[in-house]
């Protein structure tokens, strides 16, 4: 893995930049932000938010690296960082968050290479995937609090509320609580995976990514040599298979009865865009284009936002491989 690209943590940093950036430009996502999808700047925003990742995809990567020459590893300050990636874009756009999920996943991705490439000095597929698993498994409660607390200073509607022994982000005890059961980031991550596709990947070791989303873009990018084509239908391909739990929180949220069923029209539509070539041909992409129209006359509730992050996670990993675009 690698092929000689990544020589240091800046480049770790730089990989997942382009991977935020490249998924914000895949078109047409549909019911996603993407290049045509709005005369409001959001594209414009969205695409300020992923090149401001580089600065906390650095010092994840820096922390990866020196915890190579740890005995034991310890907190990396993954929520100060998570924290960084949103205040950092308050400063520079309009958009509020704009990558929230994409962060949770990058930056540990970002984390892991850091520490791989300290301990081994080269990247390679299965041990970035290990040594991501531990820096999750370094998170502390400190973490976990200062998600909340920004989970908090987001404040969207879609985190509805939560029962039967989960700590609800809204329960006025929830910090209380975190440090009373010593709850780290990763433990907040395994309580939220019923129902979350990033707190589920975070909590099993990133399955879908490196699975799923990895190969279908190596695949895709392999036949057509184009990085529109492997983003967009691996994009479709996870939203085909997995439904998206974005939707489904939005749904349930603003009190929508058949929020899974909803859900799972929008994956059957991505299923039969895949039949028609997807992006890679006309009329796959007439297809996405009314599916786009569709999914965003709802006003942003049939936003498979989750699926998004997982295709940023596995454009990651296919720059850190080596490939140009």
């Amino acid at each position: 893995m690698g092929k000689g690209r990544v020589k240091g943590v800046a480049d770790i940093a730089l990989c997942g930049t382009l991977a935020s950036m490249l998924e914000v430009a895949g078109w047409p996502k549909p019911g996603n932000v993407h290049r045509t999808s709005s005369f409001e700047p959001k594209f414009e925003r969205f695409l300020c938010g992923a090149a401001i990742l580089y600065t906390p995809l650095l010092k994840a990567a820096e922390a990866g690296f020196l915890a190579a020459s740890e005995v034991k590893i310890s907190g990396w300050k993954f929520g100060e960082l998570l924290t960084l990636s949103y205040t950092l874009g308050l400063d520079w756009h309009r958009e509020g968050n704009t990558n929230l999920g994409t962060a949770m996943l990058l930056l540990p991705l970002s984390a892991g290479a850091g520490l791989l490439l300290g301990s081994e000095g080269k990247l390679d597929f299965k041990g970035l995937r290990r040594a991501t698993e531990t820096m999750l498994q370094a998170t502390d409660v400190n973490d976990a609090l200062i998600f909340y607390k920004l989970l908090r200073k987001i404040g969207k509607r879609w985190l509805g509320r939560v029962k039967g022994g989960v700590i609800d982000v809204l329960d006025p005890r929830a910090y209380v609580k975190i440090r009373r059961l010593g709850c780290t980031f990763l433990d907040l991550m395994k309580m939220s995976a019923e129902w979350d596709s990033v707190a589920y990947e975070l909590a099993h070791s990133m399955p879908i990514t490196f699975e799923l989303t990895y190969p279908t873009m190596v695949k895709y990018y392999r036949e057509s040599g184009n990085i529109n084509v492997a983003t967009v239908n691996t994009f479709l391909t996870i939203l085909a298979q997995k439904s998206d739990t974005f939707i489904v929180r939005k749904l349930k949220a603003v009190g929508v009865d058949g929020a899974e069923e909803e859900a799972k029209r929008v994956s059957e539509m991505a299923r039969e865009a895949l039949k028609l070539g997807g992006v890679a041909t006309e009329v796959g992409r007439e297809r996405l284009f009314k599916m786009d129209e569709e999914l965003k006359r709802k006003g942003g509730l049939l936003n498979p936002g989750s699926t998004a992050d997982l295709v940023a996670a596995g454009l990651m990993l296919l720059l850190l491989s080596g490939v140009k675009i």
